[in-house]
């Protein structure tokens, strides 16, 4: 599953979780939002890492778009080795 919004909510959030969640050090999001401000690493230049395994892209702008119980059902798939039986996507 990949959680996607527009960049300019994505900053929003990396800011608000900078500020109130001191354990996510470790994600250097001061850094991060120090080079989007200077205009180094721009939020869009971002590329989702590829598994080459089924994905369900989740806009979580409002909510969540499928819906909660959409995302269940993916996430409890049962799903055979590559192009065996019962294999999705």
């Amino acid at each position: 599953m990949r959680c996607v919004v527009d960049p300019e909510l994505a900053r929003v959030r990396i800011t608000r979780r900078a500020a109130e969640m001191p354990w996510r050090a470790v994600h250097a999001d001061a850094v991060l939002l120090h080079r989007i401000a200077e205009g180094k690493q721009p939020i869009e230049s971002w590329v989702p890492v590829s598994l080459g395994v089924p994905c369900l892209v989740v806009d979580t702008a409002q909510g969540s778009k499928p819906p909660l119980d959409r995302v269940v059902e993916f996430a409890m798939l049962r799903r055979s080795p590559a192009g065996g039986p019962g294999s999705v996507g």
